[in-house]
């Protein structure tokens, strides 16, 4: 929470495995952190309006995400 600044990324991490599994922790998480941010009147962006880039490019040859 003190390292958050304009621009910043934040990352949850909610597992190590890929497997799935109970995500309650970070769900917590993210809800206290997007809480606390808000008071500080932070607001939030994905990561490509944030950089200005489109999002969900698929690689060449490979078909888009919808």
């Amino acid at each position: 929470m003190h390292a958050a600044g304009p621009g910043s990324i934040i990352i949850f991490h909610d597992g190590r495995d890929g497997k799935g599994g109970d995500r309650a922790a970070t769900v917590k998480a993210v809800t206290l952190v997007v809480n606390q941010l808000h008071e500080r009147s932070y607001s939030f962006v994905t990561v490509d309006r944030l950089l200005d880039v489109p999002a969900y490019q698929a690689p060449a040859g490979q078909p888009a995400r919808e």
